[in-house]
């Protein structure tokens, strides 16, 4: 499994504009942990981590900015976190 703090370059699709991430998709890599630090993308336009096994969401999720399109379907997360900010949340797989 992969935690998203261990990611570099190699991984994933990414587009930067002027130095800055605009666009992530982190799909089907089978990463179960988001980092608190994922708020300090603030040029973040696009981000995709469907169809992982992520169990859970910091509470700095949101602070990604309210510009940002995430699509977080295909996890393992519970309706507590169908948050505001996601823009697209079901279906989970949510073993309770």
């Amino acid at each position: 499994n992969i935690d998203v703090d261990s990611i570099g370059d190699e991984i994933g699709i990414t587009n930067w504009e002027n130095g800055r991430l605009t666009y992530l998709s982190l799909a089907n890599l089978d990463i179960e942990n988001i980092p608190y630090s994922i708020s300090i993308l603030d040029a973040l336009e696009l981000l995709f981590l469907n169809d992982n096994n992520i169990n859970s969401l910091p509470p700095t999720f949101c602070q990604l900015p309210s510009f940002c399109n995430i699509f977080i379907q295909n996890n393992n997360l519970c309706p507590e976190y169908q948050w505001n900010c996601i823009y697209q949340f079901t279906p989970q797989d949510c073993q309770e």
